[in-house]
């Protein structure tokens, strides 16, 4: 309401020497009190009068002023990280509000190269997504198969324990699209790590995931990312991947799709009898 400052906060900024009208108090809290970071996030900078004004506040407070700083973020259009904190400590937020606003701090987060607040942001959504759907639907594996990318630890390993486990699970579950999106999201690591001699189990999960029955345009790259990396140790399964991704992509129609398809297969048609071809499927790529 307009009493912007109550009474027992009044008394805290008086020992603190913050003094004024009710708006200018208010203004000069935040100015002490708070700090915004370059990820838009808020934090105390003055811990002093932040124990004076939290001193004695019921958990009731706390909440009304959590929910009061979202109303301000969403009416300035900003800080989903500071948002998401907020949401994070408000149980009885609507869920599927919280798991967009989480969403929403892992995007901007990953952006921002903060790995762990991404990691942070995307466990919160899914502890929430699991609470809705149970722990096999394909959306929460989906964010647990993200999860397993962002945490990963040992960057020296294309594929993780966890990851593992989780091809287990969607095997069980016959969760084709899931498995097609794991073997797709470690397929770019592979080849930034190996130039030949790939571990066979790694060879046979991307050979079952690229002849399921799935989604065209996952498909479509997937075996994009799969040209690329047989393309110094395999070349049956470079060209074989290469065209999979441009017929996916053609029966999709995507020029995004069909133009990372083509230039897949650039890489897969290398012997001088194919250059009528790439220099056809050129044309069509300059032409999207």
């Amino acid at each position: 309401g307009e009493k912007a400052v109550g009474r027992e906060t009044g008394e805290a900024c008086a020992r603190a020497g913050v003094g004024g009208a009710e708006r200018d108090i208010a203004e000069n809290i935040a100015r002490r009190v708070l700090l915004e970071d370059s990820a838009g996030q808020l934090v105390c900078r003055d811990e002093e009068l932040r124990t004076e004004l939290l001193a004695g506040v019921g958990p009731d407070a706390v909440r009304a002023a959590r929910r009061a700083w979202v109303a301000q973020h969403d009416a300035d259009g900003g800080a989903p990280l500071a948002v998401a904190d907020h949401i994070a400590e408000l149980p009885d937020w609507p869920v599927d509000d919280a798991i967009d606003r989480f969403d929403a701090a892992r995007d901007l987060a990953n952006a921002l190269v903060e790995f762990e607040t991404v990691d942070l942001n995307a466990r919160r959504a899914l502890r929430l997504a699991i609470g809705i759907s149970g722990p096999d639907h394909p959306d929460v594996l989906r964010r647990e198969i993200d999860i397993t990318w962002f945490s990963k630890v040992d960057v020296e390993l294309a594929f993780s324990d966890e990851q593992w486990q989780l091809v287990d699970r969607l095997r069980g579950l016959g969760d084709h699209s899931n498995l097609v999106r794991l073997a797709g999201l470690v397929i770019p690591m592979i080849a930034n790590l190996e130039v030949d001699n790939h571990d066979p189990r790694l060879v046979s999960l991307i050979d079952e995931a690229l002849s399921l029955p799935v989604d065209r345009a996952l498909r479509s790259t997937a075996a994009s990312a799969a040209t690329d990396l047989f393309s110094l140790s395999d070349i049956d399964r470079c060209r074989r991947y290469a065209e999979l991704a441009y017929s996916d992509a053609v029966a999709v129609g995507s020029d995004m799709l069909l133009i990372e398809a083509i230039e897949s297969l650039s890489v897969a048609l290398g012997h001088p009898d194919d250059w009528p071809r790439r220099t056809s499927l050129g044309l069509q790529a300059i032409s999207l």
